[in-house]
């Protein structure tokens, strides 16, 4: 037990010529926000622009991910709710352009599957947040195609960020659900 978390160790902090980078864009990953109230869906709203990078360990979670979130493009099915969403009663997208996530440590073996633990700056404040990884399956194509493909999903509480919350706006925890594709950066 205590070789094979040395060697999962080794991984992650040596550097290694099999290390690959791969991007995340807004054509190949969705960053979804869900809010309830006592169990029912009272906004899900959907982040079209970000940006971000991974470093995985091939067939395994990853290890390395940063990824930028451009606060204006969330988008709610709702006018009403993208408005206020937008605004400084929210996510004041004038004051906070970007919502920024960088990790720090990746657990394989953590209860319940892989988790990706780092911090994330939402509205001027950082703290921590961990993504539960439900599926991350890296592939090579025979065309010589390459791709990671992946879902995530973690929650926040909107306090914790200075967010308003209570029976008008919401519960305070939201979900946060991530699925994507990421291709190898151009060499």
């Amino acid at each position: 037990m205590k070789s094979a978390l040395c060697l999962l160790l080794a991984l992650f902090v040596s550097p290694s010529p099999a290390a690959e980078l791969y991007r995340l864009g807004s054509d190949n990953t969705q960053i979804i926000m869900v809010v309830r109230i006592l169990g029912v869906t009272l906004i899900s709203a959907r982040f079209y622009e970000l940006s971000g990078e991974l470093v995985p360990v091939r067939r395994a979670s990853p290890s390395r991910v940063d990824v930028t979130v451009e606060t204006a493009s969330l988008v709610c099915e709702n006018a009403r709710w993208n408005a206020r969403l937008l605004s400084s009663v929210w996510f004041d997208a004038q004051h906070y352009p970007q919502i920024i996530f960088h990790s720090e440590r990746v657990e394989l073996d953590a209860p319940g599957g892989p988790l990706v633990s780092g911090r994330l700056t939402l509205h001027g404040q950082t703290r921590a947040f961990e993504l539960s990884v439900s599926r991350w399956v890296c592939a090579e194509h025979p065309n010589g195609a390459d791709a990671c493909s992946f879902d995530a999903e973690g929650h926040l509480r909107r306090s914790d960020y200075g967010l308003p919350h209570g029976i008008l706006e919401g519960g305070d925890d939201v979900q946060i659900q991530i699925r994507g594709t990421a291709v190898p950066a151009p060499t």
